[in-house]
């Protein structure tokens, strides 16, 4: 069996801490996580954690389909989904991790961004955020 080195792997992290009123207007507004790369380069999310930090009021999830989507620019596909249900409606902070989604397909130069593709916005949030670490990395095609 071989065994290869993978030291061209350039692995990045981002931590990006969305606001209370930036999450609710997400479906309206995305908010960029990565800026764009250069032409005939594309991001590739490896994984990374979303963080819940409840303020005074916890969000109301309206819609089972309002979730926090992470994709490229204002695309319709996400390259990861973070179940809003059991985490914004929470009481108490709350850590999830987020993994990416299966065969989609790699968009070069584009950025990353979070939205909300659900049918609504969420309500209420008094002050809570939620805090992205990111890991990805920039890659060739």
């Amino acid at each position: 069996m071989k065994r290869y080195l993978l030291d061209f792997l350039q692995a990045q992290n981002v931590e990006v801490i969305l606001t209370t009123a930036q999450l609710l207007a997400l479906k309206a507004t995305a908010v960029e996580l990565i800026p764009a790369p250069a032409a005939g380069k594309a991001i590739i999310l490896l994984g990374g954690t979303a963080t819940y930090r409840k303020g005074t009021t916890a969000f109301t999830v309206g819609n089972t389909d309002e979730n926090l989507d992470i994709g490229y620019d204002t695309a319709t596909t996400s390259v990861a989904v973070v179940e809003t249900t059991g985490l914004l409606d929470q009481e108490a902070n709350k850590s999830v991790t987020l993994v990416p989604v299966k065969d989609i397909e790699v968009l070069a130069a584009k950025s990353l961004k979070a939205k909300n593709f659900g049918t609504g916005e969420w309500t209420d949030g008094g002050t809570s955020t939620v805090k992205l670490n990111l890991t990805y990395e920039i890659v060739t095609l």
